[in-house]
């Protein structure tokens, strides 16, 4: 990781590894000996355009098997399943019931 303490990604970074440079971990302490590719912060912070053509479902395994797909194309989540519930438009969220009294 290659950092420099008067040059900043953000006004705002706070975190404990504002790299500029970085390779994959490794061993070695010479620049010249590291494999593998470099990742070089630019400046830019690029966009990414997510298209979702379809979010129905078809069977269990669209609702991640935590859920049942019906008719209408959307997952009924299953409830209190060994103490966990599941949320999502896919039953991909599991809400687990730690509360004991």
């Amino acid at each position: 990781v290659f950092m420099h303490e008067n040059i900043l990604k953000s006004t705002l970074d706070d975190s404990d590894c504002p790299w500029l440079l970085r390779s994959e971990t490794t061993n070695v302490y010479d620049i010249e000996e590291v494999k593998g590719p470099w990742q070089a912060w630019q400046g830019v912070i690029e966009t990414t355009d997510v298209l979702i053509a379809c979010n129905e479902c078809s069977d269990e395994a669209d609702c991640n098997l935590n859920g049942e797909c019906n008719e209408g194309g959307s997952c009924d989540c299953n409830k209190n399943v060994e103490g966990s519930t599941f949320l999502g438009p896919r039953c991909e969220v599991v809400l687990k019931d730690n509360c004991r009294t």
